[in-house]
């Protein structure tokens, strides 16, 4: 494994992990489109640019 496919592997598993967590606590309407964001990014193997922002406000949201 190449260092490119170690790092969308490391950061789509991240993203997956706060969706998990997020779709555990009853969410609301903007944790639920946060979800659907995120599950929708992690579809689309978006590079690095894409998914850090998406990344970056489910665990905020979750952190709330």
């Amino acid at each position: 494994m190449d260092f490119f496919e170690k790092f969308a592997r490391e950061h789509g598993l991240r993203l997956l992990q706060a969706v998990f967590r997020l779709a555990a606590q009853h969410p609301d309407a903007d944790v639920q489109l946060a979800i659907y964001r995120g599950l929708f990014a992690f579809s689309e193997d978006w590079d690095e640019e894409l998914l850090d922002p998406v990344i970056a406000q489910t665990e905020k949201l979750f952190r709330r």
